[in-house]
């Protein structure tokens, strides 16, 4: 049965055909009209994998502080967090004659291999059913053309590029990670270099100078598929995305889309800045629609202040259809109020930590949306109001976010539509995160507020 939308002046006419819930409240001086949502949980979107953030750096903070049961406990369980990304570390010396990872010294290589180990084991105990993404940021320096971690390109011999070397590569991290990731990117910001730390560039396809993409996916993918619980490929993972003056993404993504190997497309949003409007992300974000493939935000936390953030995260979901948002601080150092530092959980380098108002924001969305739940259709009849909703695997629980942008109380908040039998209520504010809402409460929506709405539903 289609779920009907009324108006506040026919609920009274059609309550013998449909069973409505309408959720109100008045602050102050009544308005005139109500903001309506209307939720449709027959018109699926896509699949999430969920929410989580990176951990590519800054785990042996977590490992080594004695308050690392707590630390834990709260990036696993309390947040909710779906998938975390990890950094490969696996650079043997002497690299391919010398497989084994007892001597790696690169890029301090070794001590990372063992502080993620402990990280992903953590993870695991407090959310067994977590996903990780792994992701290289470039091969040892045996495969690199420059012999060095840092810049270069792939290595070549008579035969040109050695692909072949680069999938042999990844079957070997694989065959000597400590766990088995469930999706796995070959190169992290393929078009960037940097002499401070590992890079390696590929263009989108092969030039005289540098390996293609294209090429080193298909040959890994060729190599790993046969494997039990071969991890799914993303890709590109790019830095930049919806630049038009040098659209980096789509280049990558043109030659990948139409590959029955790629999983997910995989994108960062380092072409928007602090000067970017919300409103200005919705284009470019709507235009990863046209390659008609899953994809994942994989990267990004700078620049956008709190509740921009928040709507940042609204729109890869209700414009890009994306199906999972990564954080890339997850966890990092502290530094001095005003610097910018969007990390959910901060810590020193005695192992304290504070968590932030990211993590709060990152908990309304990871919290009550689990993989396998599919966003449904929202709309909000206050454009300042806006709404994301998302359906668990029994058809039985939509998981609501609500962001008002105004510096203004929403005082009537109605969902219309279908009954509902429980619901649970977390509403922040700059000034005070994730409070749990009593239900018998009347709900509005607080001046620049985030609000998360789990309902029970009925039929």
């Amino acid at each position: 049965m289609k779920l009907a939308t009324f108006s506040r002046f026919t609920i009274f006419q059609v309550a013998c055909f449909v069973s409505v819930l309408s959720i109100t409240s008045s602050c102050g001086k009544k308005n005139s009209g109500s903001t309506v949502i209307t939720i449709n949980p027959q018109v699926t979107h896509q699949e999430m994998i969920g929410f989580g953030g990176s951990l590519a750096w800054y785990s042996d903070p977590i490992v080594n502080s004695r308050r690392r049961n707590e630390l834990c406990q709260l990036l696993f369980e309390d947040l909710g967090t779906d998938i975390i990304r990890l950094k490969s570390w696996y650079y043997p010396d002497n690299y391919p004659a010398y497989k084994d990872v007892e001597k790696m010294r690169d890029d301090n290589s070794l001590f990372q291999w063992y502080n993620t180990t402990q990280v992903y084991l953590a993870a695991k105990h407090y959310n067994p059913t977590i996903k990780i993404l792994l992701t290289s940021w470039g091969p040892p320096e045996g495969l690199k053309s420059n012999a060095n971690t840092r810049q270069g390109t792939l290595k070549s011999d008579a035969n040109g590029f050695m692909y072949d070397a680069f999938a042999q590569y990844w079957v070997d991290l694989l065959d000597h990670a400590p766990f088995n990731p469930d999706y796995i990117s070959i190169q992290n910001e393929p078009s960037y270099v940097n002499a401070g730390w590992t890079t390696c560039q590929f263009a989108p396809t092969e030039t005289k100078s540098l390996a293609g993409y294209d090429k080193a996916f298909d040959k890994v993918y060729e190599r790993i598929h046969v494997r039990s619980g071969a991890p799914v490929l993303i890709g590109p993972d790019v830095a930049t995305f919806g630049n038009v003056q040098n659209d980096v993404f789509s280049a990558y993504a043109n030659v990948l889309k139409d590959k029955a190997s790629l999983g997910f497309l995989c994108y960062h949003l380092y072409s928007f800045t602090s000067s970017t409007s919300p409103e200005q992300t919705i284009p470019p974000l709507e235009a990863l629609r046209k390659y008609n493939k899953p994809n994942i935000m994989s990267e990004f936390s700078e620049s956008f202040d709190w509740i921009n953030t928040a709507l940042l995260i609204n729109n890869t979901l209700t414009h890009a259809n994306t199906s999972a948002y990564l954080h890339w601080k997850l966890t990092w150092d502290t530094t001095p109020v005003g610097s910018g530092n969007q990390a959910l959980i901060s810590i020193d380098a005695n192992g304290n930590y504070t968590k932030t108002s990211f993590y709060y924001l990152i908990k309304h969305y990871a919290k009550y949306i689990d993989a396998g739940y599919k966003r449904v259709e929202a709309t909000s009849a206050n454009p300042s109001v806006n709404v994301s909703a998302f359906i668990d695997l029994s058809g039985k629980q939509v998981t609501s976010i609500l962001i008002n942008t105004t510096n203004e109380t929403i005082p009537d908040f109605q969902v219309e539509g279908y009954s509902i039998s429980k619901r649970k209520i977390f509403q922040s504010t700059e000034k005070e995160l994730y409070k749990a809402i009593n239900d018998a409460s009347p709900l509005s929506l607080p001046p620049r507020s985030v609000t998360t709405v789990v309902m029970d539903i009925e039929r």
